[in-house]
């Protein structure tokens, strides 16, 4: 598998670095702060997120109707759940049902995202990593990189001001909303022949691609079967991340903080 190519390092490093130092920075300016003010930048990340998206459909459209591009940048892929479900999280009423579900879903995506991008760039995000520092690159560069680097911001200001505690619940019916979704990605990819979500070819990865045939259309409906298994577990690989991942944390924090109490207390005593 390939992993880091090139500048490709250097772009995501530098990127994580900043958007790490600004979450931080506004932590400490915001910690004190109501929960109307803290979700402001929750709110300004998911909307550069749909900025982008709705720019890139727009030059899309305009590459395909003259000509110039396919219908890849269709909004088909697994990562296209990141344009709306950390929007909705972001503006949707806090503690509603539809806001819990769309938070879990939120989570889920962008955890898949960032991890994939951090450990092997070149699968999600091509070389647009190395390539945002070259003379001609053009926007959908751009998009690809930061759409992916602002989903992993969305994580660690929801880490840092912690919102959302995610229920099995929320989980269970964001599951069933991504399950969804890849059923209507492969089977666009299959009427727009065009690779949504690596449902037409996983790229060697794996080796399933030669349940494709010798033709490379044989058996395709095993295959997107077998693909949507595999994203499947990752799913609840990354359900598991979000469900148990605010535990762990309340359940380190709260300790040390109880022991730091009763410290306290039986200082003041003496």
């Amino acid at each position: 598998m390939v992993t880091y190519i090139g500048e490709d390092w250097i772009a995501i490093l530098i990127t994580a670095l900043i958007m790490l130092g600004t979450t931080i920075g506004l932590y400490f300016l915001l910690r004190n702060k109501s929960d109307k003010i803290k979700n402001i930048p929750l709110i300004v990340v998911t909307g550069l997120i749909v900025g982008l998206e709705i720019t890139k459909q727009i030059l899309g459209w305009t590459s395909f109707i003259d000509g110039t591009g396919g219908l890849f940048f269709l909004p088909f892929h697994i990562c296209s759940m990141i344009i709306f479900a950390p929007f909705l999280a972001s503006i949707l009423k806090r503690g509603s049902k539809t806001w819990g579900i769309f938070f879990a879903l939120a989570l889920m995506v962008t955890i898949m995202s960032s991890i994939s991008m951090y450990v092997a760039p070149r699968q999600i995000i091509s070389g647009s990593a190395s390539n945002i520092f070259r003379p001609g690159c053009n926007f959908f560069e751009y998009h690809t990189f930061f759409f992916h680097s602002l989903a992993a911001m969305f994580i660690m200001l929801v880490v840092a001001f912690k919102p959302y505690k995610p229920t099995f619940k929320d989980i269970l019916y964001a599951g069933c909303i991504y399950i969804g979704y890849m059923v209507v990605s492969a089977i666009m990819a299959n009427i727009l022949d065009t690779n949504f979500a690596r449902f037409l070819d996983f790229g060697g990865l794996g080796g399933f691609d030669v349940i494709r045939g010798p033709s490379g259309h044989d058996n395709l409906f095993w295959f997107a079967l077998i693909v949507l298994i595999i994203y499947s577990i990752v799913m609840v690989i990354c359900g598991l991340i979000t469900y148990y991942s605010p535990k762990l944390y309340y359940l380190v924090f709260k300790k040390k903080q109880t022991k730091e109490t009763k410290k306290d207390s039986v200082e003041n005593k003496q």
